[in-house]
């Protein structure tokens, strides 16, 4: 909180030292502060909360993994005539976001089935289908 409060231009490079040491989880980092420490950061400098943000993010761990490991491949086709009409007249999305409770991959191995939300990553959902990469954001 020091430097959020005093000198946020620091956080990009005190972030990029604890993760790069791996001092510190996401997890961790997250749990450390609040909604105003965020909006301070924002305010005051826009690359260290870009900083911040990927601080606070990591690549989920995976319950099934030899059932259903995270995709590496995602479909961006648009879903449903809004976001058609959308993409006629501005650019495709670049990434996905979905606003969910899950910190885990979470895989049911009783009955086979991942959380619904999921298949929104599918890619039988059409092209463009791109490169991924799955993480949470702990914030």
């Amino acid at each position: 909180r020091t430097f959020i409060e005093h000198e946020p231009r620091c956080v990009p490079h005190f972030i990029e030292d604890i993760r790069e040491k791996d001092a510190i989880s996401a997890s961790v980092l997250a749990a450390h502060l609040t909604g105003g420490d965020l909006a301070t950061v924002v305010r005051e400098s826009p690359i260290a909360a870009c900083a911040l943000l990927t601080g606070v993010m990591e690549k989920p761990e995976c319950e099934g993994l030899g059932w259903h490991s995270l995709p590496s491949r995602v479909s961006f086709a648009p879903h449903g005539w809004v976001e058609h009409l959308r993409y006629m007249l501005n650019p495709g999305r670049e990434i996905l976001v979905f606003y969910e409770a899950d910190t885990v991959w979470k895989y049911n191995v009783s009955t086979f089935t991942p959380p619904e939300w999921h298949a929104g990553l599918n890619v039988s959902g059409g092209k463009p289908i791109r490169d991924c990469d799955i993480k949470v954001c702990h914030v």
